[in-house]
């Protein structure tokens, strides 16, 4: 099952991250320098809301409502961190009962549907599940990937669960496939980018300092090669599939 495999991708890439595997049997990331900067302060905010934002829905159990509510924090996300919002962040967050009204079932020519929806007030969008706490410090880029590679790790997991429930809907399967896509663009696509360029970087720096006549020439053939070898055999789909 491609969840399952989805689950294996995140421990794949904790471990990757924390230096303890090959990134596609090529080269560890122990060691090597800027691993931070790699991870850019955008992104690390973007994990750091999604994951905290993901931990308190794991407190529901399987089913159509956890898929529902997942799938609304994704809206919610995708919504905050739009190039349309990016200047004005005019949101709120929910109280009481109107909440309730944020994710609905709906009927479609009678065929049930899970189906985020953002809700209004005043002009102003209306937060369900999305926290964006306010930090009084920077975040470290690799901890909140570390973080965000168990927290997804647990998430699939949930949605493993929800696609094995006997009384599993139509519905239900669909919200799966495409939370699993949104999963992939929003965390497991940028995660295995990142680790890529780690690994080519590791890679360089490893060849360089074993024959200095390379690290001359690298500048003119490494990165060529460098960057075929990784495209070859790093595609987010391969390593999930492959795992």
């Amino acid at each position: 099952m491609l969840i399952e495999r989805r689950i294996l991708s995140c421990a794949y890439l904790k471990e990757v991250f924390t230096g303890k595997r090959h990134w596609v049997s090529i080269a560890t990331l122990d060691g090597v320098t800027g691993k931070e900067e790699t991870i850019d302060e955008a992104q690390a905010l973007r994990w750091f809301y999604l994951g905290v934002s993901a931990a308190t829905l794991l407190q529901q159990p399987a089913g159509a409502s956890f898929l529902r509510a997942l799938l609304q924090l994704l809206e919610e996300y995708q919504y905050h961190f739009s190039s349309a919002t990016a200047q004005s962040l005019k949101v709120i967050r929910m109280r009481g009962p109107r909440a309730a009204a944020a994710s609905t079932i709906g009927a479609d020519d009678n065929k049930e549907i899970i189906a985020p929806a953002l809700q209004r007030q005043g002009g102003r969008v209306l937060y369900e599940h999305l926290l964006t706490p306010h930090l009084a410090h920077g975040l470290s880029g690799l901890q909140v990937a570390l973080s965000m590679c168990e927290m997804m790790g647990k998430v699939y997991r949930k949605l493993a669960e929800c696609a094995a429930m006997p009384a599993s809907t139509p519905a239900m399967q669909d919200a799966l496939g495409r939370l699993e896509a949104q999963l992939d663009e929003f965390f497991l696509t940028p995660a295995t980018k990142i680790a890529e360029a780690l690994a080519k970087s590791a890679m360089r720096s490893n060849l360089s300092r074993l024959d200095p006549l390379f690290a001359r020439m690298w500048g003119q053939t490494g990165d060529a090669d460098a960057d075929d070898t990784m495209e070859r055999t790093s595609h987010p789909r391969i390593i999930s599939g492959a795992l």
